[in-house]
């Protein structure tokens, strides 16, 4: 039986996403990205002045935020940290003030 290359696994957040995935992939032998993996790599190129929306969550416990915010402000912080995440690599450098191509936890940010 042929697997597919790519299986995405959305749903609310604490849910059980990650779990579930790192299940399946031990059971396929895939390997496994998460979105908070790429947001974390992403936040490790800028700064919270720089793109304040990719930091939204520095030194808050992540249940908390969840809990403690309406749905609308929920889903304006999730429209703000996609957009921002949808940064150009050389707008990432640019932010941090790099001017050649560096590597940084797994994240490329090209000058």
């Amino acid at each position: 039986m042929r697997h597919p290359s790519v299986i995405l696994i959305g749903a609310p957040p604490m849910i059980g996403k990650t779990t579930i995935a790192r299940r399946l992939a031990a059971g396929l032998d895939y390997g496994t990205m998460s979105t908070d993996d790429l947001g974390q790599s992403i936040r490790a190129v800028t700064t919270p002045d720089s793109h304040p929306n990719l930091h939204l969550m520095s030194g808050i416990d992540y249940r908390e935020y969840y809990v403690s915010r309406s749905t609308e402000r929920l889903i304006q912080d999730a429209e703000n940290q996609h957009q921002a995440s949808c940064l150009p690599s050389k707008q990432l450098s640019v932010a941090r003030g790099l001017g050649r191509p560096h590597r940084h936890r797994g994240l490329d940010v090209d000058a």
